[in-house]
């Protein structure tokens, strides 16, 4: 089902990514903090073109992040 799901050298690029998690951690940290909805993706946050304006729901993982 997985492999249904991803194309071949998605594996690839998530152990990349692994490998590389340090610099990402330094890069993150030295990020300004600001409070941040932390779940934002389409289904929290429909567009709405008629408004002119995005509004974010589902704000559960909601904090302070990068």
């Amino acid at each position: 089902m997985i492999r249904r799901m991803h194309p071949p050298d998605v594996l690839e690029r998530v152990l990349r990514i692994w490998d590389e998690r340090e610099w990402f951690y330094g890069v993150t940290e030295a990020l300004p903090q600001t409070f941040c909805h932390q779940d934002a993706f389409r289904r929290t946050c429909p567009p709405r073109p008629e408004h002119e304006q995005t509004v974010a729901i589902d704000w559960a993982g909601a904090g302070i992040a990068p």
